[in-house]
């Protein structure tokens, strides 16, 4: 939050919040469908001796598979141990996968953010701070702008900062 301006600190645990939960949500979101496509392709070559409605059922989960079991009988064996087998391959395959992307993110994540120090690795500084050419071919250092696309340094408080008497409300709010 330290890199948050003075006027986004109230902004920033909503958006910090926001991102958490929409990502959490996501990342369930995401489990649950690796899982449940992994379950029905490992279960589904076991099920070819079950008539149809036993097969759809079945290989939607493992509560359902062991639900029909109870009213199978004898055959019962042949679908709890298949589907028993299939779940524990279909969440070691989501919990593969979930790892991999968090190991990724976090990678890129690391690299990206800035340090304690308020700075960016040296290569990110470098690909951020690229010059672009105006009009006349010259090169000119990118700015910063605000949420209505006005440069940071010519941000207007309307007189905020001065009706509280705060002595730096001229200051320029980008930080080096």
């Amino acid at each position: 939050m330290t890199a948050v301006p003075d006027e986004k600190q109230g902004v920033a645990p909503a958006v910090n919040d926001t991102t958490r939960e929409v990502g959490a949500a996501l990342g369930v979101a995401l489990a649950e469908s690796i899982l449940a496509a992994r379950h029905a392709q490992v279960l589904t070559p076991h099920l070819a001796a079950f008539p149809g409605p036993v097969r759809a059922r079945a290989s939607h989960s493992l509560a359902q598979a062991l639900e029909i079991a109870k009213s199978l009988g004898p055959q019962a064996r042949q679908l709890i141990g298949p589907s028993q087998t299939a779940f524990l391959q279909a969440m070691e395959s989501s919990t593969l996968a979930m790892g991999l992307i968090i190991a990724i993110a976090a990678l890129l994540i690391g690299g990206w953010a800035p340090g304690r120090d308020g700075r960016q690795l040296r290569p990110i500084r470098r690909l951020t701070s690229l010059r672009r050419a105006d009009g006349a071919g010259r090169l000119r250092a990118p700015t910063s702008a605000d949420e209505l696309g006005r440069p940071v340094a010519e941000h207007d408080d309307a007189g905020v900062r001065a009706a509280a008497g705060d002595p730096r409300q001229d200051r320029s709010v980008d930080h080096p």
